[in-house]
């Protein structure tokens, strides 16, 4: 989950967790509320989406026989991501009705990070 988390960001897209215990109509409402192009899933998740939604495998995607060699990695760098671009998605429970999407910026994600290192629970081993 880490390496799909960081590599949506590293591709200046923005991250929204989707539970798989969440019943089918749910997951499919917030993938359409968010727009998603794309929905990484593993194995056991996959069945979870119909043809609708364009899924991408992460257990093939990391699986080390299947590594492209011929990529530029250094092209990811140059993905230009502003602290004022959305960096992840988060709905509420939708108790009330439709769940509501609540956009976080990576200035926001920046900031958690620094507090979370200056409290002392993340440091520069993690």
């Amino acid at each position: 989950m880490v390496i799909g988390i960081v590599s949506i960001h590293m591709v200046g897209a923005a991250y929204c967790g989707l539970s798989p215990h969440s019943p089918q109509q749910r997951l499919h409402t917030l993938v359409k509320e968010t727009e998603s192009r794309f929905v990484l899933v593993h194995s056991m998740t996959q069945n979870l989406f119909n043809d609708d939604v364009t899924t991408l495998d992460m257990d093939t995607i990391i699986n080390a026989s299947n590594i492209v060699h011929d990529v530029d990695l250094d092209q990811l760098s140059k993905v230009a991501v502003m602290t004022e671009n959305i960096a992840y998605v988060i709905f509420t429970s939708g108790s009330t009705g439709i769940p509501k999407a609540g956009k976080l910026r990576h200035r926001n994600l920046i900031e958690c990070i620094h507090t979370l290192i200056h409290t002392g629970i993340f440091s520069k081993n993690d």
